[in-house]
């Protein structure tokens, strides 16, 4: 019904979900789920009754005796070792480390990762963006052993009962039209990801605006007589040459 996909019930799930501070998992995630859950199978939990945050975060499903428990990549990497679970919901960019110890459990029950994610480097991530170990599996360069599948979805692609058109509309000017106009290379990029969902390329860790694309020739015989330098480390304070 209303576009959402039916499954025929296959047994009671453990679930897992997951985002960067517990904050956003109280206030953002737990709400939405509640609200794609049947009232019947929230019980107790669809009136004022909250989770057990100071201790073990999990919901329970009344009728289909499935657990939903929620993380937070705050956590120390134990808490992503030790549990068995069919399914876990990735909110943006995790840590490699904690999805091989979720992926270590869920492959016993033949289990399923998904990833709801903007694909742009996040600022103190270098493990984000394209180039990343998300990206890498993700694309199939790098799968970890897993059928990916990935879907796109830009901003304007986004209902609008989800997404005004006018906000939409503010969202285009910010990450496209501006970047543009200022031809500030970093924020066209960072935009692109942001409203197209397109894997943020930053270029290199010294050069925003380096792109394979443009600064890359392919490989010729350098005559004799041109000058040559050799790099040896570039520096971002005290670069060496010879």
């Amino acid at each position: 019904n209303h576009g959402v996909k039916f499954r025929e019930f296959t047994g009671p799930k453990q679930a897992g979900f997951a985002s960067y501070i517990w904050q956003s998992v109280r206030r953002t995630m737990y709400p939405e789920i509640k609200k794609w859950i049947p009232r019947y199978e929230l019980g107790e939990f669809a009136s004022n009754r909250d989770l057990n945050w100071l201790g073990d975060p999990k919901m329970p499903c009344a009728s289909s005796l499935s657990d939903l428990y929620m993380f937070c990549y705050e956590q120390p990497q134990g808490i992503f070792e030790g549990q068995v679970l069919n399914r876990f919901m990735w909110d943006e960019q995790g840590y490699m480390a904690q999805f091989d110890g979720i992926d270590e459990r869920l492959r016993t029950t033949s289990g399923r990762h998904v990833f709801g994610l903007t694909p742009h480097k996040v600022e103190g991530r270098p493990d984000t963006g394209a180039r990343s170990w998300i990206h890498k599996m993700l694309s199939g360069q790098s799968p970890k052993g897993h059928d990916c599948k990935v879907y796109t979805v830009g901003i304007d692609e986004v209902p609008d009962w989800i997404y005004p058109e006018e906000a939409k509309h503010q969202a285009y000017q910010k990450h496209i039209v501006q970047p543009k106009k200022e031809n500030n290379i970093k924020a066209i990029k960072e935009g692109q990801s942001r409203y197209y969902g397109k894997w943020h390329d930053s270029g290199g860790l010294i050069f925003d605006e380096w792109d394979d694309k443009l600064n890359l020739v392919d490989e010729f015989k350098i005559p004799d007589h041109w000058t040559r330098y050799r790099v040896i480390d570039h520096g971002d304070v005290n670069p060496t040459a010879c």
